[in-house]
């Protein structure tokens, strides 16, 4: 009896407290640097590189509510009723890597507002979900004033998915349709997939993205744009968001593409082709 009762002191004191207590640790570290793991800012690039990437576009700044100035690439329309697209991108990206996406709007007149976030192309601040919020009602506000008698379309690319969804929930009469390429239905459950280990998440995560419980607002008409071999938030996810969408709604699967490469499958003419029947 007493040889049991020291052996399992022996391993509660000399394993199990040990253990924990590291775990305990990493914990710590994950709930204070979540964000460095949730958002990869990039760097600005030149002049003559974001000509090259979305040529026609236009150099903006806008002031979030909270002080922040932010500078973004605007392509104007070409007419006075021209549609305009306010696109949200992806994270480790900047709304300039997607000016090759809306070659063919922007040349059939669409205006094409790449909008950049704060931490993100040499813009000031540091990018979390309330602060991101701030930024798309900046870029809102610029086309309602700049722009009054377009009508605006809502385009978001994974994180920026995310952006647009609590963006056109909360302002659902100022757009008149969303296009969502390889969305999440939150980052609680896509980070619930991929760091199955860490407990405790829904109490930890500071900025959880949870479309799902906003999407349900969301009457305009929709097209989900989804990778079936989405090696990031996986397609499931993409799947249990349009799910959770009311009518009118669609989607397109593109089976063999990852998730960045659904353009390569061609994404673009079916975002072209659902724009135009609006």
């Amino acid at each position: 009896m007493y040889f049991h009762t020291a052996l399992l002191k022996f391993i509660a004191f000399k394993i199990i407290l040990p253990f924990v207590a590291f775990y305990l640790i990493i914990l710590g570290l994950v709930f204070y640097y979540q964000r460095a793991l949730l958002y990869f800012p990039q760097p600005a690039v030149t002049p003559e590189q974001a000509a090259t990437l979305a040529p026609g576009a236009e150099l903006i700044e806008v002031e979030t509510k909270d002080q922040i100035k932010l500078k973004a690439y605007f392509i104007p329309p070409k007419t006075k009723d021209a549609p305009i697209i306010l696109v949200f991108h992806g994270n480790a990206a900047l709304g300039l890597y997607l000016g090759e996406n809306f070659r063919t709007l922007a040349q059939k007149g669409y205006g094409v507002l790449l909008a950049e976030y704060r931490g993100y192309g040499g813009n000031g601040g540091s990018p979390s979900e309330i602060g991101l919020s701030r930024d798309a009602d900046a870029y809102l506000e610029y086309l309602k004033n700049h722009y009054p008698n377009h009508s605006i379309m809502a385009y978001g690319q994974s994180l920026g998915g995310g952006v647009a969804v609590d963006l056109l929930s909360r302002h659902p009469d100022s757009f008149k349709a969303l296009v969502l390429e390889v969305p999440f239905d939150s980052v609680l459950n896509v980070s619930n997939r991929v760091y199955p280990y860490i407990l405790f998440k829904k109490i930890m995560l500071k900025d959880p993205y949870l479309s799902i419980e906003k999407i349900g607002s969301i009457t305009v008409p929709k097209l989900f744009l989804l990778a079936g071999e989405d090696e990031v938030v996986g397609l499931e996810s993409g799947l249990n968001l349009f799910a959770a969408a009311p009518e009118p709604k669609a989607k397109i699967v593109f089976d063999h593409a990852q998730h960045g490469t659904v353009y390569l499958f061609g994404a673009e003419a079916e975002m072209v082709k659902f724009l135009e029947s609006l």
